[in-house]
């Protein structure tokens, strides 16, 4: 699916980071790896929060509602433990992951960019 078994098991074993799993007929069909993810700078304002590393659903299962009932689980997981804000990072150019997560009420908070450099020749 998303990240290989070696980071799932590192994932298992840090108190800093969490896997939802979603799985029907004992298959897993969706999942969300979630760490704490401490603020850093001179402005930085701690908050409750983690931050979604990754959320992966089955190929064949996307379009069906699962990403959404992945996503309404981590903000009940979070609830559950105090938390009072969810961060991810998402690609500009994947318009349809933009979309997703306006749609479930995400804002764009910070902009990154880059500029790819022609090698020297």
């Amino acid at each position: 699916m998303c990240a290989c078994r070696a980071e799932f098991e590192q994932v298992l074993t840090d108190n800093r980071q969490d896997l939802l799993l979603c799985e029907n007929g004992g298959r897993v069909t969706g999942a969300a790896w979630i760490e704490q993810r401490p603020h850093e700078g001179r402005t930085a304002i701690p908050m409750a929060g983690r931050f979604i590393r990754e959320i992966c659903v089955d190929e064949a299962r996307r379009s069906m509602g699962l990403g959404r009932t992945l996503m309404n689980a981590i903000e009940a997981w979070a609830k559950a433990r105090g938390l009072t804000r969810l961060e991810l990072n998402v690609r500009a150019a994947n318009a349809g992951a933009v979309r997703f997560y306006d749609h479930l009420g995400y804002a764009t908070t910070l902009l990154e960019m880059s500029k790819r450099l022609d090698p020297v020749t």
